[in-house]
């Protein structure tokens, strides 16, 4: 990157020199080696007798309007601090560095070493604390201290000395600091805003080299040991008696830098090999993905922070300790796209020596371990409680024994349940929710309670959106009293193409940056069904059941609770045994703005016994785009777990029927992932499936795997049967269109439709006779279904009548 004007103070020379730590002045072999040596004695010599430190205060206030204006003007006001400005502290200073802007301004410097940095006392804060130690490269005293700086105009306000040696980070949490003591091989413990001694933490040795610390709770602070060489990251449990490590992850990098969560994950820095990392600890595993690395030969990383969902990380050359506090030395800032995995720039700054720490502590005290947002980013929806809800719906489930098994994430970084064992007889076994964040959803309550209650109505939506037939046996079956709207849905396997439905435009600026903010933008085209579920209070039910099809198989439901009350229980129940004979409830967390992976596999139910309604927003997520069609309003769409939804172009128009067998009214559940449908809907004009089969959504029942079994294996031979009359139909239209062109009365019409040769014929009445037994069988398999869903109706009322058992119900 070229230089910035806007960037240089008085006496920077812009530039870059072969080894030096950062870039800087172009270093000979001779005689400019031993003056650049003996200025920086001379610089030091200065320090000592405070000329230099009041020559910074002079220079900051001409820059910044913090003190008197020269001649003895009127003071001026500092400027304030920008929310997407960053915090640089290095070798020689601590500079402010706005991204959007690309100006720097120094706010302390002339005392050394600068390391770590968190907010002082104040909402917001208007101070930020920061360890100033000499440069352990032949240091002249070994006093080290904690100051509190004016984040405006850089005065000093307190400082502390800490009996540390060769700080590398301090950081706060809540009401505790800790201390990187790198040269004692300890972590030291403050108490905050006292800064008073608690404890020293003896845990490692000189050569760990401890440089970063991320205090996540009590009993996960991690700690990454440089180790001069191969990196480890250990887990430190402080609330243990003494302070323990109880474990270890070997191998992250070599001379790594930097640990900063962001959405499940850490983001690190293999310092040494150039290379920014990814690194995901889920079930047991880890997992280090490379995001970027240097192109350039000799390239190390030091500091690193996330904001807005974006990496900034300092990049400077390879050089020898001596040079790293070099003045003219200043070296380069990259900003890498989490989301998108792309790098955005590289910049060289005025760091005046190497770059140790990246943070924003304007936006959080915890900015340089864990990623923050600033105002105009999403931090509108995740609450600052968010990962403690999370945490703790996590453990609860663990505890009862049903860990989440991440099989993925989304390129917003959040995780997803691993799908493959929703096909199997046990799709708990990969757990039952998935939690991923607390969200202030008040603006879409607020949108909801203003909406106008006809909305959720079939004559309103039939009028203004696009209605469904072919699932009103199932909703009434499982699901009475519930009302939705439908944004967005795409049946069966969710293969095709998504439809579009018009309402989903009068909910699109609510609702889209809440969802984009769980899966990221690019997954956005992955939705495959979004629906608003609306629960009256005491008049709506779901029953317990089981979602079906390859949309539940392969696809990931989300939940987003919009509005609820204390008297919503959701359920879910796995069986515990292989014979599936005991059946345990659990009622899961579902509290307002809770968001949440479910399981849909697993039998589940939701009764709302409160006094106000319940409104999920439930989206459908598949790990694969889907291509979109818009309904116009009045559209009448026919749906079929099996073939697929099938939407009509123009109001009042009659849709063409294929010659496919109609499926029986209770139509068996879809199981298996099929590809290469041909619906042929890729423009809308799709057509109708004649007398659809209802959704299944399977009543839970011992022995009910039979049906599905059964379904399992008929499905491959239907899709080719319908595929085959579909390309039938197709051909015969076509047919009919050449005719109708060519002036032919209905004898020739007649006459084409007809099959024109034996072997057509042979072919015709081949597919009528498969059709044939393909009707029976799928009455058969609904039979069986019926007789399934006829034994629980009998069991679940000996239950009610007190003739059996009821399922225990622990909450967590």
């Amino acid at each position: 990157m070229g230089t910035s004007p806007k960037s240089w103070r008085q006496g920077e020379l812009p530039g870059h020199w072969g080894s030096g730590a950062c870039g800087g002045a172009s270093r000979g072999k001779g005689g400019q080696r031993r003056t650049g040596l003996t200025m920086l004695w001379l610089a030091g010599a200065l320090a000592v007798l405070g000329l230099i430190r009041l020559e910074s205060k002079y220079m900051l206030a001409h820059l910044t309007g913090g003190g008197a204006a020269a001649g003895g003007g009127a003071a001026r006001a500092a400027p304030a601090v920008s929310p997407h400005a960053l915090l640089l502290a290095t070798h020689s200073r601590l500079v402010w560095y706005d991204p959007d802007t690309d100006e720097s301004r120094v706010l302390h410097e002339g005392e050394g070493v600068h390391y770590g940095m968190f907010p002082g006392e104040g909402q917001p804060p208007t101070t930020v604390w920061t360890a100033v130690r000499p440069h352990n490269w032949r240091p002249t005293t070994s006093k080290e201290y904690l100051v509190e700086i004016d984040m405006r105009t850089g005065e000093e306000v307190r400082r502390v000395e800490i009996p540390a040696r060769f700080t590398h980070d301090v950081v706060r949490a809540g009401a505790k600091v800790y201390v990187a003591d790198t040269g004692n091989g300890a972590i030291l413990e403050l108490d905050f805003p006292q800064m008073t001694l608690a404890r020293s933490m003896p845990l490692f040795t000189l050569k760990d080299h401890i440089n970063t610390l991320a205090p996540f709770s009590p009993n996960e602070t991690l700690v990454m040991l440089h180790n001069l060489g191969t990196s480890d990251i250990v887990r430190v449990d402080t609330t243990k008696s003494p302070p323990a490590i109880i474990g270890r992850l070997r191998g992250v990098g070599t001379k790594a830098h930097g640990i900063v969560r962001w959405h499940g994950a850490y983001v690190l820095l293999d310092s040494d090999a150039g290379a920014l990392s990814l690194l995901r600890v889920a079930n047991g595993t880890a997992k280090t993905t490379r995001l970027w690395a240097a192109p350039e030969p000799e390239r190390f990383l030091k500091g690193l922070a996330v904001v807005d969902d974006v990496a900034y990380f300092g990049v400077s050359e390879f050089a020898p300790r001596s040079a790293r506090d070099d003045p003219r030395s200043n070296c380069e800032l990259a900003a890498f796209d989490l989301v998108n995995k792309r790098l955005l720039w590289r910049r060289e700054v005025p760091t005046a020596g190497l770059l140790n720490i990246v943070g924003a502590p304007q936006l959080a005290e915890d900015s340089t371990y864990r990623a923050s947002y600033s105002p105009r980013a999403l931090k509108r929806y995740r609450t600052e409680r968010s990962e403690a809800v999370v945490r703790e719906a996590l453990e609860a489930q663990e505890a009862m024994g049903y860990t989440p098994v991440v099989g993925g994430y989304w390129s917003s970084g959040q995780p997803y349940l691993d799908a493959s064992s929703k096909s199997t007889r046990a799709p708990w076994s990969n757990g039952l929710q998935l939690p991923l964040a607390h969200f202030d959803v008040s603006e879409a309550k607020a949108f909801l309670r203003a909406l106008d209650p006809e909305a959720w109505t079939h004559e309103y939506q039939a009028a203004h959106s696009a209605v469904m037939g072919g699932r009103d046996g199932n909703m009434n079956a499982f699901k009475p009293g519930v009302l939705g709207i439908t944004l967005l849905f795409s049946a069966g396997s969710g293969e095709g193409a998504v439809f579009e439905f018009p309402l989903y435009e009068k909910f699109r600026a609510v609702l889209d940056p809440i969802v984009e903010e769980i899966i990221g933008k690019p997954d956005m085209k992955n939705i495959i069904r979004a629906q608003l579920a609306l629960m009256r209070a005491n008049v709506s039910d779901i029953r317990i059941h089981v979602d079906t099809g390859g949309y539940a198989t392969y696809g990931h439901r989300l939940h987003i609770p919009l509005m609820t009350n204390d008297g919503v229980r959701f359920d879910l129940c796995p069986y515990k045994d292989a014979e599936r004979t005991e059946q345990v409830c659990y009622k899961v967390p579902t509290h307002e703005g809770f968001v949440f992976e479910l399981n849909n596999k697993v039998p589940h139910k939701v009764s709302n016994t409160g006094t106000t309604d319940r409104v999920h927003l439930v989206v459908d997520v598949a790990e694969t785009p889907r291509e979109r069609v818009k309904l116009q309003p009045g559209s009448t769409c026919q749906y079929d777990v099996n073939k697929g939804l099938f939407c009509g172009t123009a109001p009042g128009e009659v849709p063409v029927v294929p010659d496919a067998p109609a499926a029986p009214e209770g139509g068996a559940p879809h199981h298996g992932r099929h590809r290469g449908h041909g619906h042929g809907h890729g423009h809308g004009h799709a057509a109708q499936a004649q007398a659809p089969a209802q959704e299944r959504e399977v009543a839970v029942a011992a022995g009910g795997d039979a049906a599905a079994a059964a379904a399992a294996a008929l499905d491959a031979q239907k899709v080719r049967v319908l595929a085959a009359a579909a390309a039938s139909h197709e051909r015969r239209q076509q047919l009919r269109r050449e005719q109708t062109g060519g002036g032919g009365g209905a004898a020739a019409t007649r006459q084409l439709l007809a099959p024109d040769s034996g072997a057509e014929a042979a072919a015709a009445q081949q597919l009528q006779q498969r059709a044939q037994q393909q009707a029976q069988q799928l009455q058969q398999r609904a039979q069986q279904a019926a007789a399934e869903e006829l034994r629980l109706q009998q069991q679940q009322r000996a239950v009610r009548n007190g003739d059996g058992a009821s399922a225990a119900a622990p909450d967590f």
